[in-house]
Order: C-alpha cells, then structure tokens, then sequence
C-alpha cells in the first residue's frame, strides 16, 4: 500500500456558491487547520489489495487487478482498514461491533475510530479536500478547468459552456493511469467515488482545528467524483452525503494513516 504524506497546515475548505445545485453543502468556505501531517493512499485502492485483504471482490468492473475497487460501502472500507492495519502488525484504527451482513457486504455495524491507532482508517472530510487540492486555490486539482486526460469522469458534460466535449470511457480505469495532482496522488478526482470518515453536516463559517464532522448522522461522505460524474462534480470543494450500507458500482476508497509510531 503506497501512501504519500500530505503536509499539515491551513487550507481554505469549501467554495463560494458558483451557481450549481448543492453549492450550499460547499458553503461557506472557511479557513482549516490540520495539526498533524498525515499519510493518504497514492492510489486508489485496488481490486487486487481488496481482495487479497477481504477474500473477495465485490466489483462489476473486473479484467486487472489494477482497476479501483467498487461496490463498496462504508462498513467494507473500514472493515478493510482494520482487516490491513492487521496484516500490517498496527494497531486497528476502528472498534466495530453488531456486524449485518448481505450477502458479502458489511451493511450496518456498529463503529468507532480509536484517534491514538497508528493504523490503517479512512481520510477525515477535511483531509481529503486538502489532499485533494495539493496546494491549489483553484476549482481543480488542476487549476480553474479539468480535463479527460487528467481525470476519468464524463467529457460529455464539461466544465465551461460551449467548450469541447472530452473523452467520456464509461468506465473505470487502472489506478495509476493519468496524471497525479500537486501532492502526487492519482486519480484523487475521477475514476470511483472515495469515502470519507465524516458524517454529513453543514459547515460553519468559523475557523477549525482538526474537524472530523458531526457525532452522528444518517449518512457519510464521499468524495471526488466518479466515471460517470460530469465536470463540475470533480471540484476540489464538492460532497455528497450516502447511506453508509449502501451498495453503489461507483464506491470506492482511499486509505489514510496517521504518522504515529
């Protein structure tokens, strides 16, 4: 599992309402303070990690064990997060209990983070986004437009009115395909949809320290758009709130790791 340090420091999270529907989950942007460095997947996780750490692949889309894993709820990304922090000789990120299962997948559990681990967990919401934007201001982790050569997502629908229409694969692809962002992470917007640690709620206009979202709620974050997503779905800035027992072909995950001996 290749992980790349992502630095610590303050970020801009968030946007200023530009217009498309759902902005107001983008809004306010406010000023975030990452205490600590932090480690963050290089790659998507693979079907081919996934499955040699679970014991099976739940994705539709197979033929390399180098494509994104999808068809992932939340429960089977921190169950897998334990399951490898286990391997690993780490200690488990997540105390799960009260386990329910359909067939293979993990659709409800009971689940807490244990914040001293130093294993394998999910990315905080507000360290994805700083991940993510690798430095920049703009509305990409590219700068102020994106492109199909940079990013898996629908080219059909792009970002500006009246630009040319990109590339739309309908499909995912291999992980280290394309082009890293600022960070040197691989397809951190496009391919599959990542999740996210956090509960979904509205943001604040007040400057935070370390947030990891609100204690309960009925849906988690994902982030980063998806194969099918259009254009603006890819910004640096946009969340959407899903079911965590839900199955989706797009849902996929991203590791993280504190840098705790």
């Amino acid at each position: 599992m290749k992980l790349t340090l992502i630095p610590s420091g303050p970020f801009k999270m968030g946007t200023k309402d530009d217009g498309f529907p759902g902005d107001n989950d983008e809004s306010p942007q406010h000023k975030v303070t990452l205490s600590n460095p932090f480690y963050i997947g290089t790659y998507e996780v693979t079907q081919g990690e996934f499955e040699s750490v679970m014991g099976f692949n739940p994705s539709t889309q197979k033929g390399s064990p180098r494509l994104p894993v999808e068809m992932v709820t939340w429960f089977d990304a921190v169950a897998f997060c334990n399951h490898l922090s286990q391997l690993d000789h780490l200690a488990a990120a997540y105390r799960i209990g009260n386990i329910k299962k359909d067939n293979m997948h993990i659709i409800d559990a009971d689940v807490s983070w244990i914040p001293n681990a130093n294993g394998y967990r999910l990315p905080t919401e507000a360290e994805w986004e700083k991940a993510c934007r690798g430095g920049t201001l703009t509305p990409f982790p590219f700068g102020d437009n994106i492109k199909t050569t940079q990013a898996n997502y629908d080219g059909e629908t792009p970002w500006l009115p009246g630009e040319p229409k990109g590339l739309f694969r309908n499909k995912s692809i291999e992980v280290d395909s394309l082009v890293p962002n600022g960070y040197g992470l691989y397809h951190i917007v496009g391919n599959v949809f990542e999740w996210c640690w956090d509960f979904k709620g509205d943001y604040s206009s007040q400057n935070q320290s370390d947030p990891s979202g609100p204690e309960f709620g009925s849906e988690r974050i994902r982030r980063g758009g998806a194969y099918t997503s259009p254009a603006h779905h890819l910004r640096s800035a946009v969340r959407h709130g899903v079911p965590p027992g839900a199955v989706m072909f797009h849902m996929g995950m991203r590791v993280a790791k504190s840098p705790i001996p």
